[in-house]
């Protein structure tokens, strides 16, 4: 009788711990890689605030985008169901699209300033179909710093001093 040869090797479960602590790194160490610059950012934001205007003339009903301290979402104003709370009869503000949700990298913040004596920190800018809109003062920082000014003028959001 033949002796019994053992092949080595590592187990199923081995291997799957080894693919599942990688993939776990991986989650933690990859947003340290990305070069979202301020540069980007400050581009996409003044692109989703030109979206936002832009179809709430097209489309005759108010728009907004609405930023905490993670980012920012592109937010239109949709009927709801009968019964649900909301301050519009009917009406509630829901994202645009998953895509619309945009984050911020880390160390960068976006902060709201509008005109003395208005007494509410603003957390977004609303777009309306008749252009009354809430327009306030976007400053880009990075790291606390600012970086840029923005403000609406002739019909757009523009860098200012």
């Amino acid at each position: 009788m033949s002796p019994v040869s053992r092949i080595s090797g590592f187990t199923l479960t081995e291997l799957m711990i080894v693919i599942f602590v990688l993939g776990l790194s991986a989650t933690f160490v990859l947003p340290l890689f990305s070069n979202t610059s301020p540069e980007k950012i400050e581009a996409i934001l003044l692109k989703d605030i030109q979206q936002a205007n832009q179809q709430a003339q097209a489309e005759k009903r108010p728009y907004m985008i609405a930023f905490n301290e993670k980012g920012w979402s592109l937010l239109a104003l949709q009927p709801i169901a009968v019964g649900e709370p909301s301050p519009w009869p009917g009406l509630t503000w829901v994202p645009v699209s998953a895509r619309q949700s945009r984050a911020l990298p880390p160390g960068m913040s976006v902060v709201l300033s509008i005109p003395e004596g208005v007494r509410t920190e603003p957390k977004h800018i609303l777009f309306l179909p008749d252009n009354s809109n809430i327009l306030p003062v976007v400053n880009l920082l990075h790291n606390n710093q600012k970086v840029k000014r923005f403000a609406f003028q002739d019909g757009e959001y523009k860098e200012f001093l």
